[in-house]
């Protein structure tokens, strides 16, 4: 009896250790080393799974609003306050614009902010009215970039009433009144959603935190920003669902660097060099080689995340290897959770011109447990080298 019982408690240790080193060899992503690539993608998402099933616990400060589809399309109506005409557009996808016949914009994501302009500990909004805040992205006025509008509203049939907050001040309204820092509006339907209010500015970035890029309209590059007249460039992104148009840069804080061809890196960011701490990609590759590149996010992890260890152009695996990094806001760095290819279709500079063309397609990209898949991405650069 004692014989089986010791035949027994060695086996199991022999399992659990066999388990051990499976795991580990999946985080450490040695499949590929041995010839099981699909291990590693096995661990990694086994991994997410659990991380996802740890974070669940108190209900979040922020929500995106659950009932959106009651009030998308376009709005208007007149303000209460200087009789301004006012138009509202709600998108399925959680994309906001708003435009006043004064010349105002701005435009945004809904969302719910759970603690924030709180009433005696709780959130207060009319009686019957549902919760609708505006996370401002851009702006006519500057003060209002990047800050919050908290809102309500209560719609029914084709007229809807809506009161929020000028964006920063965090006072929610309470009553259907307008008053100092608050506007109220009863609004009437004018049209489907996914129309460009009157006034909206052209060039205009867009972003948004959902999961559908259905109605964003892709828009030029942004101006803003200390942009080099040598060199310009955009990257058409669809993250998540969400489509976003991000601009090359070229400023001395970039990292785009195309004087060694065979180590050209190009840097496409959030609003350009405005927010030098908003969301971008970064791509190194050789720009000699055209085809099929190859970004491995193991590489990136092994060399200790430092990108200029890798061994740029070399085909190790076959292809040229490159580097493909999403940077989300505030800097945490997303490699690639397996790989990506990254397709080069116009590389390379000449004597006097420069263009860039290329695309990635599927590619996800992780952090700790947390990932975006970036379903398309096209960039392209044109310019002139410096004399």
């Amino acid at each position: 009896m004692q014989i089986l019982t010791r035949r027994f408690l060695v086996a199991l240790l022999l399992v659990i250790a066999s388990i051990v080193l499976i795991v580990m060899a999946g985080v450490m992503g040695l499949g590929k080393k041995i010839g099981a690539p699909g291990l590693d993608a096995l661990i990694f998402r086994g991994l997410e799974c659990f991380l996802a099933h740890e974070k669940t616990g108190p209900f979040p400060d922020t929500t995106l609003p659950g009932d959106i589809e009651r009030i998308v399309g376009t709005w208007s109506g007149l303000s209460d306050v200087d009789g301004t005409t006012w138009r509202f557009t709600f998108e399925q996808n959680y994309a906001v614009y708003v435009s006043s016949s004064a010349g105002y914009y701005c435009q945004g994501t809904a969302f719910v902010h759970w603690k924030l302009g709180l009433t005696d500990g709780a959130v207060r909004v009319p009686p019957g009215w549902s919760v609708l805040d505006l996370d401002v992205i851009q702006s006519s006025e500057l003060s209002h970039r990047n800050n919050i509008s908290l809102g309500a509203y209560s719609s029914h049939e084709n007229l809807l009433k809506y009161c929020f907050c000028e964006p920063g001040r965090m006072v929610r309204p309470i009553t259907d009144e307008s008053r100092e820092g608050i506007r109220c509006f009863e609004l009437t339907k004018v049209g489907a959603g996914g129309n460009i209010p009157a006034g909206r500015p052209p060039s205009v970035p867009e972003k948004s935190s959902s999961v559908s890029a259905r109605n964003i309209s892709p828009l030029g590059p942004s101006t803003e920003g200390p942009l080099s007249p040598l060199m310009t460039g955009t990257a058409d992104i669809i993250i998540d669902g969400v489509r976003e148009i991000f601009t090359l840069r070229t400023d001395p804080g970039s990292t785009t660097d195309v004087s060694n061809p065979h180590r050209s890196t190009l840097q496409f960011q959030s609003h350009g060099a405005q927010f030098p701490s908003a969301r971008r990609i970064e791509i190194t590759f050789d720009a000699t080689k055209t085809g099929r590149h190859y970004a491995d996010g193991f590489a990136y992890v092994e060399n200790l995340f430092m990108a200029e260890k890798i061994p740029v152009g070399s085909e190790i695996s076959g292809e040229p290897a490159a580097v493909f990094l999403y940077i989300a806001d505030g800097g945490r760095i997303f490699p690639p959770r397996l790989s990506c290819d990254v397709n080069i279709m116009a590389p390379g500079t000449g004597s006097d011109n420069i263009l860039f063309e290329g695309s990635l397609s599927d590619c996800t990209v992780s952090s700790a447990g947390e990932s975006h898949t970036m379903s398309s991405v096209k960039f392209s650069v044109r310019g002139r080298n410096k004399r």
